[in-house]
Protein backbone atom coordinates (compact mmCIF):
# COMPACT_ATOMS: atom_id res chain seq x y z
CA UNK A 1 0.00 0.00 0.00
CA UNK A 2 3.04 2.08 0.86
CA UNK A 3 4.20 1.75 -2.43
CA UNK A 4 1.13 2.46 -4.18
CA UNK A 5 0.75 5.72 -2.82
CA UNK A 6 4.22 6.76 -3.09
CA UNK A 7 4.09 5.92 -6.71
CA UNK A 8 0.96 7.94 -6.92
CA UNK A 9 1.72 11.29 -5.24
CA UNK A 10 5.59 10.78 -7.25
CA UNK A 11 3.87 9.89 -10.50
CA UNK A 12 1.41 13.11 -10.59
CA UNK A 13 3.88 15.31 -9.76
CA UNK A 14 6.33 14.39 -11.78
CA UNK A 15 3.88 14.20 -14.98
CA UNK A 16 3.30 17.97 -14.24
CA UNK A 17 7.11 18.71 -13.48
CA UNK A 18 7.73 17.03 -16.83
CA UNK A 19 4.88 19.68 -18.52
CA UNK A 20 7.14 22.42 -17.39
CA UNK A 21 10.23 21.19 -18.57
CA UNK A 22 9.03 20.24 -22.32
CA UNK A 23 11.51 20.95 -25.18
CA UNK A 24 14.25 21.55 -22.40
CA UNK A 25 17.70 19.46 -22.60
CA UNK A 26 18.50 16.96 -20.35
CA UNK A 27 15.00 16.34 -19.20
CA UNK A 28 15.02 12.56 -19.78
CA UNK A 29 18.02 12.33 -18.02
CA UNK A 30 16.65 14.35 -15.01
CA UNK A 31 13.77 11.87 -14.95
CA UNK A 32 16.08 8.63 -14.68
CA UNK A 33 17.43 10.46 -11.56
CA UNK A 34 13.94 10.63 -10.22
CA UNK A 35 13.57 6.91 -10.41
CA UNK A 36 16.42 6.08 -8.55
CA UNK A 37 15.48 8.68 -6.03
CA UNK A 38 12.30 6.99 -5.85
CA UNK A 39 13.40 3.53 -6.07
CA UNK A 40 16.10 4.15 -2.55
CA UNK A 41 13.19 5.77 -0.91
CA UNK A 42 10.42 3.35 -1.06
CA UNK A 43 12.90 0.25 -0.08
CA UNK A 44 14.12 2.93 2.68
CA UNK A 45 10.28 3.10 3.87
CA UNK A 46 9.70 -0.33 3.74
CA UNK A 47 7.81 -0.53 0.19
CA UNK A 48 8.78 -2.73 -2.56
CA UNK A 49 11.06 -0.91 -4.87
CA UNK A 50 10.14 -2.23 -8.30
CA UNK A 51 6.86 -2.56 -7.49
CA UNK A 52 7.07 1.60 -7.10
CA UNK A 53 9.12 1.83 -9.81
CA UNK A 54 6.33 0.05 -12.11
CA UNK A 55 3.35 1.51 -10.80
CA UNK A 56 5.04 5.36 -11.36
CA UNK A 57 5.60 3.96 -14.55
CA UNK A 58 1.54 3.31 -14.83
CA UNK A 59 0.90 6.83 -13.03
CA UNK A 60 2.94 8.62 -15.56
CA UNK A 61 2.15 7.04 -18.53
CA UNK A 62 -1.61 7.34 -18.12
CA UNK A 63 -1.68 10.55 -16.55
CA UNK A 64 -3.05 12.16 -19.94
CA UNK A 65 -6.43 10.08 -19.17
CA UNK A 66 -6.59 9.99 -15.68
CA UNK A 67 -6.80 13.71 -15.63
CA UNK A 68 -9.53 13.78 -18.73
CA UNK A 69 -11.52 11.63 -16.15
CA UNK A 70 -11.31 13.59 -13.10
CA UNK A 71 -11.06 16.75 -14.66
CA UNK A 72 -14.73 17.31 -14.82
CA UNK A 73 -15.80 15.96 -10.92
CA UNK A 74 -12.92 18.27 -9.37
CA UNK A 75 -14.03 21.51 -11.74
CA UNK A 76 -17.66 20.54 -9.99
CA UNK A 77 -16.00 20.55 -6.55
CA UNK A 78 -13.88 23.07 -6.19
CA UNK A 79 -14.00 25.16 -8.89
CA UNK A 80 -10.69 24.57 -10.56
CA UNK A 81 -10.32 23.58 -14.44
CA UNK A 82 -7.33 20.92 -14.78
CA UNK A 83 -5.81 21.47 -18.28
CA UNK A 84 -5.90 17.65 -19.59
CA UNK A 85 -3.08 18.54 -22.34
CA UNK A 86 -0.69 19.45 -19.43
CA UNK A 87 -0.63 16.32 -18.48
CA UNK A 88 0.10 14.78 -21.95
CA UNK A 89 4.17 12.83 -22.00
CA UNK A 90 6.45 14.41 -24.66
CA UNK A 91 6.35 11.97 -27.86
CA UNK A 92 10.29 12.36 -28.58
CA UNK A 93 10.28 11.40 -24.45
CA UNK A 94 8.60 8.63 -25.27
CA UNK A 95 10.91 7.10 -28.29
CA UNK A 96 13.86 8.11 -26.31
CA UNK A 97 12.74 5.87 -23.67
CA UNK A 98 11.82 2.84 -25.89
CA UNK A 99 15.48 2.63 -27.35
CA UNK A 100 16.92 3.22 -23.84
CA UNK A 101 14.16 0.02 -22.81
CA UNK A 102 15.71 -2.04 -26.10
CA UNK A 103 19.43 -1.37 -24.59
CA UNK A 104 18.77 -2.32 -20.73
CA UNK A 105 17.33 -5.27 -22.17
CA UNK A 106 19.78 -6.44 -24.09
CA UNK A 107 22.53 -5.87 -21.51
CA UNK A 108 19.88 -8.14 -19.43
CA UNK A 109 19.82 -10.81 -21.49
CA UNK A 110 23.61 -10.88 -21.41
CA UNK A 111 23.80 -11.24 -17.74
CA UNK A 112 21.26 -13.76 -17.72
CA UNK A 113 23.73 -15.48 -20.23
CA UNK A 114 26.68 -15.65 -17.57
CA UNK A 115 25.26 -15.77 -14.19
CA UNK A 116 23.19 -19.74 -15.85
CA UNK A 117 25.20 -22.31 -13.84
CA UNK A 118 24.62 -25.24 -15.84
CA UNK A 119 25.92 -27.43 -13.57
CA UNK A 120 22.68 -26.03 -10.92
CA UNK A 121 20.72 -27.40 -14.17
CA UNK A 122 19.00 -31.26 -13.12
CA UNK A 123 16.30 -33.17 -13.95
CA UNK A 124 14.27 -31.94 -10.72
CA UNK A 125 15.33 -28.13 -11.66
CA UNK A 126 14.16 -28.68 -15.52
CA UNK A 127 11.13 -30.96 -14.99
CA UNK A 128 9.34 -27.75 -12.47
CA UNK A 129 10.72 -25.50 -15.41
CA UNK A 130 8.66 -27.25 -17.88
CA UNK A 131 6.25 -27.88 -15.75
CA UNK A 132 5.62 -23.72 -15.05
CA UNK A 133 6.05 -23.28 -18.90
CA UNK A 134 3.07 -26.03 -19.78
CA UNK A 135 0.94 -24.26 -17.08
CA UNK A 136 1.74 -20.86 -18.35
CA UNK A 137 0.85 -22.12 -21.71
CA UNK A 138 -2.62 -24.14 -20.90
CA UNK A 139 -3.96 -20.75 -18.95
CA UNK A 140 -2.68 -18.72 -21.95
CA UNK A 141 -4.74 -21.35 -24.64
CA UNK A 142 -7.91 -21.78 -21.77
CA UNK A 143 -8.04 -17.65 -21.75
CA UNK A 144 -7.79 -17.28 -25.67
CA UNK A 145 -10.36 -20.12 -26.05
CA UNK A 146 -12.67 -18.75 -23.64
CA UNK A 147 -12.83 -15.12 -24.47
CA UNK A 148 -12.88 -16.18 -28.13
CA UNK A 149 -15.46 -18.27 -28.30
CA UNK A 150 -17.65 -16.63 -25.21
CA UNK A 151 -16.83 -12.76 -25.53
CA UNK A 152 -15.38 -12.12 -28.95
CA UNK A 153 -15.83 -13.35 -31.93
CA UNK A 154 -12.07 -15.00 -32.92
CA UNK A 155 -11.61 -16.72 -35.43
CA UNK A 156 -9.59 -20.56 -34.65
CA UNK A 157 -6.48 -18.53 -36.33
CA UNK A 158 -6.84 -15.32 -33.89
CA UNK A 159 -7.52 -17.91 -31.11
CA UNK A 160 -4.24 -20.00 -31.77
CA UNK A 161 -2.27 -16.42 -32.80
CA UNK A 162 -3.24 -14.92 -29.31
CA UNK A 163 -1.80 -18.47 -27.31
CA UNK A 164 1.29 -17.86 -29.18
CA UNK A 165 2.21 -14.33 -27.84
CA UNK A 166 3.33 -16.26 -24.55
CA UNK A 167 6.72 -15.08 -24.38
CA UNK A 168 8.22 -14.41 -20.69
CA UNK A 169 11.02 -11.65 -20.80
CA UNK A 170 12.56 -8.97 -18.75
CA UNK A 171 10.14 -8.59 -15.96
CA UNK A 172 9.35 -12.87 -15.24
CA UNK A 173 13.52 -12.11 -15.02
CA UNK A 174 13.51 -9.03 -12.57
CA UNK A 175 10.56 -10.41 -10.90
CA UNK A 176 12.70 -13.92 -10.36
CA UNK A 177 15.73 -12.13 -8.54
CA UNK A 178 13.82 -10.24 -6.03
CA UNK A 179 13.38 -13.31 -3.60
CA UNK A 180 16.70 -14.18 -3.57
CA UNK A 181 17.78 -10.21 -3.60
CA UNK A 182 15.24 -10.38 -0.49
CA UNK A 183 17.19 -13.28 1.33
CA UNK A 184 14.07 -15.42 1.36
CA UNK A 185 15.69 -18.81 2.14
CA UNK A 186 15.13 -21.75 -0.84
CA UNK A 187 14.79 -19.00 -3.57
CA UNK A 188 18.11 -19.75 -5.15
CA UNK A 189 17.03 -22.05 -8.10
CA UNK A 190 13.95 -19.69 -8.98
CA UNK A 191 16.06 -17.17 -11.41
CA UNK A 192 16.61 -20.90 -12.92
CA UNK A 193 13.00 -21.71 -13.60
CA UNK A 194 12.35 -17.97 -14.81
CA UNK A 195 15.63 -18.61 -17.32
CA UNK A 196 14.12 -22.02 -18.37
CA UNK A 197 10.10 -20.99 -18.71
CA UNK A 198 11.66 -17.42 -20.91
CA UNK A 199 14.05 -19.56 -23.49
CA UNK A 200 11.23 -22.25 -23.79
CA UNK A 201 8.05 -19.41 -24.55
CA UNK A 202 10.37 -18.10 -26.84
CA UNK A 203 11.60 -20.79 -28.56
CA UNK A 204 7.77 -22.34 -28.84
CA UNK A 205 6.10 -19.04 -29.95
CA UNK A 206 9.09 -19.19 -32.51
CA UNK A 207 8.39 -22.01 -33.98
CA UNK A 208 4.59 -22.39 -33.58
CA UNK A 209 4.23 -18.42 -35.64
CA UNK A 210 6.63 -19.85 -38.19
CA UNK A 211 4.54 -22.94 -38.62
CA UNK A 212 1.24 -20.69 -38.52
CA UNK A 213 2.76 -18.52 -41.06
CA UNK A 214 3.12 -21.39 -43.31
CA UNK A 215 -0.25 -22.31 -42.81
CA UNK A 216 -1.73 -18.74 -43.85
CA UNK A 217 0.71 -17.31 -46.43
CA UNK A 218 -0.86 -13.86 -46.75
CA UNK A 219 1.15 -12.87 -43.85
CA UNK A 220 -1.92 -11.63 -42.12
CA UNK A 221 -0.33 -13.34 -39.17
CA UNK A 222 2.39 -11.09 -39.03
CA UNK A 223 0.33 -8.27 -39.18
CA UNK A 224 -1.66 -9.34 -36.62
CA UNK A 225 1.25 -10.52 -34.31
CA UNK A 226 4.01 -8.64 -34.02
CA UNK A 227 6.59 -10.53 -31.84
CA UNK A 228 7.36 -9.05 -28.77
CA UNK A 229 8.46 -10.33 -25.27
CA UNK A 230 8.06 -8.86 -22.01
Amino acid sequence: MDALLLAAVAGVLWARLLAWLQGQPLSYMLTLGAILVLYDLAELIGANGAITILMFGLVLGNMEAIVGRLAAPIRRAIGYKLDQASFALDEFLKRLNQELSFLVRTFFYVLLGLIFDLSAMNWTVAGTGVSLFLLALGVRWGMAEGLGRGLYEWTAAERRVITLMLPRGLAAAVMAFLPVSAGIPDTDLFPLYALTVIALSVLYMTVALALERRRQPTGAVAAKAPASTS
